[in-house]
């Protein structure tokens, strides 16, 4: 707590060796930070190559060579004084600002809080003739040595000692890890700002990339993210009121749980921006689940007075004249760009989306699609505890052998406006495999040729035809789009032969039939009706078995074992995630730097998909074991589109009775909706 003084204190100047550690306090931050002014002053500088060392994190050593024009030696003391810059000499210029810096405190501000050389040789003005390269040498604010020096041309600029004269600011300072991953990512943004230009990054000794000039930006993200990310990325190239949007963005299956993938620019200015961020996740809306994030590299330009970069010391953020035309922008591009793979991936896929199938063609698709030998098979323990025992007797008058128990089952209504009679909020089902029979082959099927209502993320019910909530699921699960006899299916519910068109009842639930190969279709008494998505409930079934023996590490173990070659990005991410796999089964050892071998895998995935499972991992599109559970569950899962038996509905509608937190998938999209009489009622207008 401050104490406080009767002692008056005078107004005075501040000594400039306080005055400059109150700027570094501002603009020096960490290691990153210097790395980022030196960078960027080489850039303004004309450099096309620039070549960035640093030691211990940074606080050793920090070293930044360019070959661009250089600081004739009567500037070059200058250079260190506070305030004093060639960039910007009016105000015209500052609201126009085409540069990286223009502040003027960035080198007397790092000279300030370390030992600080630089040395330039500026480019010869006359062709042939040598430059006269000159140095000075400053510590912590004093100037302790200049002269001339041996450089061809450009510009050194070497830091020693950071925070040495500060050892509070040290205590702040991130292991030396950490501090030399943030100055990779600082780096990064610069590259991938200026692909004109060669950058090299070299920590203790060893070069960590190098990137050419005149690169492209894809080229460049190769460098940078994992294979699985880069592959699949979407061009972005719009216009909209004189803002221009380009760059590119990443798949909509490849979005990851963290935004560290989302990158901005604004004028060639990497900045960190919610209003950007904001716009280019709604321009996913209804492609990603809340909790997922794509991946970006944005470059937004427009008129630099349309903009101002002199908000923060950093000049990491930007305050737009226009929000809102900045927000339409980017949004629009990137559904443009969204809405461009959609219909490419039709055209590949053989479907044209503007076609409507006619009624001669119905029956064809209907059969072809009702063909059980098209269908894909079951995953691997595809039941699991069910295996051992018949779900649903052949004989309704035998009883089932088995575990016997009773399951309470709460299902939760989107809407609650209705009688008391209906428990809607707490339905008990009395549930025991010798409960579920099979009713009058004759009972009347639902059809569904009107639209049904679907459940948003908030709860609310709106009227959405059932094709858009299968659209929704493909987006979101990253199903393949559907056929054109799968769009004529979703219109009707067909008996699958005349042996199997029964309702099937599991305790208070009857099952009445399968929508579009992707929802099933239950009447709890005469009170609901309940639409179940197979996906979803099928994968919060293997979730919470694999959440159950995940601590059990069960491996089936490869005859012949996998070599997986990693990307620098992957390698990494493999040491950090390498106790959690060996937990879920995964058996691994290193065969060298940019490879693994992998020697067993877990129970519940085939060799193929343990591929694509640690790719996916390694890619980063998961960040916890919860992630890696939902991503083994979604893999093993049966899809969207699969067409199941009565047998095999009644099944998974048994096992899903019995498992916890019910009501969503592991990703957190609902796996069940369902509608009271009331409900139906108010969307017939039967009721007001």
């Amino acid at each position: 707590m401050t104490q406080k003084t009767d002692t008056r204190r005078h107004i005075q100047v501040l000594p400039s060796d306080l005055r400059n550690q109150i700027a570094a306090g501002e603009v020096v931050e960490r290691p990153a930070s210097v790395v980022k002014e030196l960078v960027e002053n080489s850039i303004d500088a004309g450099a096309t190559h620039v070549d960035i060392t640093i030691e211990e994190g940074g606080q050793t050593l920090i070293q930044v060579r360019d070959n661009g024009y250089g600081i004739p030696q009567d500037e070059l003391e200058m250079a260190v004084t506070r305030h004093a810059t060639s960039k910007v000499a009016s105000l015209e210029e500052l609201m126009n600002i085409g540069s990286y810096g223009f502040r003027g405190e960035a080198l007397p501000s790092i000279a300030s809080v370390s030992t600080f050389t630089i040395t330039s040789a500026p480019a010869p003005e006359v062709e042939n003739t040598p430059a006269d390269a000159f140095f000075i040498s400053v510590e912590h604010g004093n100037i302790t040595n200049q002269g001339p020096a041996a450089l061809h041309q450009g510009t050194v600029v070497e830091i020693r000692d950071l925070f040495a004269n500060i050892p509070a600011r040290l205590k702040f300072l991130k292991t030396k890890n950490t501090e030399t991953k943030r100055c990779q990512e600082m780096l990064s943004r610069l590259a991938l700002a200026r692909p004109d230009v060669g950058f090299t990054f070299t920590n203790n000794g060893r070069e960590v990339w190098r990137f050419p000039k005149n690169q492209t930006l894809r080229d460049r993200l190769a460098t940078l993210w994992p294979p699985a990310i880069t592959e699949s990325l979407l061009p972005l190239d719009h216009t909209r009121d004189g803002y221009i949007v380009n760059g590119l963005t990443g798949h909509p299956q490849k979005a990851q749980p963290r935004a560290d993938r989302m990158l901005f620019w604004v004028n060639g200015r990497s900045v960190n921006d919610r209003l950007l961020m904001r716009a280019v996740r709604d321009g996913y809306k209804g492609r990603l689940l809340s909790k997922e994030y794509p991946q970006v590299a944005l470059f937004l330009t427009m008129q630099p007075e349309l903009v101002d970069a002199n908000v923060h010391p950093a000049k990491n953020e930007v305050r737009f004249q226009d929000e809102n035309s900045v927000y339409l922008a980017v949004r629009k591009g990137v559904e443009r760009a969204l809405d461009d793979l959609t219909v490419l991936e039709q055209v590949e896929a053989g479907t044209d989306p503007f076609a409507i199938p006619s009624a001669k063609q119905a029956p064809a698709a209907t059969q072809a699609s009702m063909n059980l030998s098209s269908t894909p098979p079951k995953p691997a323990g595809f039941w699991g505890a069910a295996d051992a025992d018949n779900v649903i007797n052949s004989n309704p008058n035998t009883k089932a052998t088995g575990y016997e128990t009773e399951v309470v089952h709460t299902m939760h209504s989107p809407v609650s406006q209705v009688s008391e009679e209906e428990e809607v909020n707490d339905v008990s089902i009395n549930f025991t495999p010798s409960t579920v029979r099979q009713t009058d082959p004759y009972a009347p099927v639902l059809e569904m040729n009107e639209p049904l209502a679907a459940v948003s993320e908030q709860g609310d019910l709106s009227l959405t035809p059932p094709i858009q909530l299968y659209e929704e699921e493909v987006h979101a699960v990253g199903m393949q789009a559907p056929s054109a006899a799968e769009d004529y299916e979703t219109q009707n519910i067909y008996p699958e032969s005349a042996a199997e068109n029964k309702s099937v009842t599991i305790g208070d639930l009857t099952y009445l039939g399968q929508l579009a190969n992707t929802y099933l279709i239950i009447r709890q008494r005469n009170h609901k009706l309940v639409l179940l998505d197979q996906h979803a409930v099928h994968e919060r079934i293997l979730f919470e078995r694999i959440k159950r023996d995940a601590s059990q590490g069960h491996s089936q173990l490869l005859a012949l074992p996998i070599n997986l070659a990693l990307h620098p990005s992957e390698a990494h991410r493999l040491q950090e995630m390498w106790g959690d796999l060996e937990k879920i089964g995964f058996s691994l050892a290193t065969a060298g730097e940019a490879a693994v071998r992998v020697k067993g895998i877990p129970n519940a995935l085939e060799t193929a998909e343990a591929k694509e499972f640690l790719r996916e991992i390694l890619s980063g599109q998961i960040s916890s074991m919860e992630d890696l559970w939902a991503m083994m569950s979604c893999k093993s899962a049966i899809k969207a589109g699969q067409k199941l038996t009565s047998d095999e509905a009644a099944g998974l509608i048994a096992q899903w009775l019995t498992t916890p937190d019910r009501t969503y998938c592991p990703h957190g999209r609902p796996a069940v909706i369902q509608f009271s009489i009331d409900d139906l009622e108010k969307m017939f207008k039967r009721k007001g």
